[in-house]
């Protein structure tokens, strides 16, 4: 993210690292094309109920997404290009086809298996129509 100078244009971001991190992810599997949102997509509620300032100054967003995640998105799409190209330096560098050949093989080999794996998930019924 330093390459491609992602919080020089963007510093209000940097304490959103893991939120960028996961998006910048997402993108990149999804070979840069923009998320095209589900039909059901709702607004959230009066957000200012839902926000919580940790003791180390972060904002805690609670149903997680709104604007934050909007505004991360955005800058995002907005570096694509410039993300695109980090990552083909990378693999020039290393000589690989797939950034996924970078990863050790044990981390590869779990991946695999957590494909197979069950998923669990909670649903809030209070906040779910």
């Amino acid at each position: 993210m330093e390459e491609i100078t992602f919080y020089m244009e963007y510093p209000d971001l940097k304490d959103e690292e893991y939120l960028v991190l996961v998006l910048v992810y997402d993108y990149t599997m999804r070979n840069f094309q923009r998320r095209t949102p589900p039909p059901q997509e709702r607004s959230l509620p009066d957000l200012e109920k839902y926000m919580e300032y940790m003791p180390n100054s972060r904002l805690i967003m609670h149903p997680p997404g709104g604007e934050l995640f909007k505004t991360v998105e955005t800058a995002v799409q907005a570096m694509c290009m410039r993300l695109a190209a980090a990552v083909a330096r990378v693999r020039v560098r290393n000589q690989v086809g797939s950034l996924r050949l970078l990863l050790p093989e044990e981390w590869r080999q779990s991946e695999n298996l957590a494909e197979s794996m069950p998923a669990y998930g909670w649903y809030n019924q209070l906040l779910g129509k």
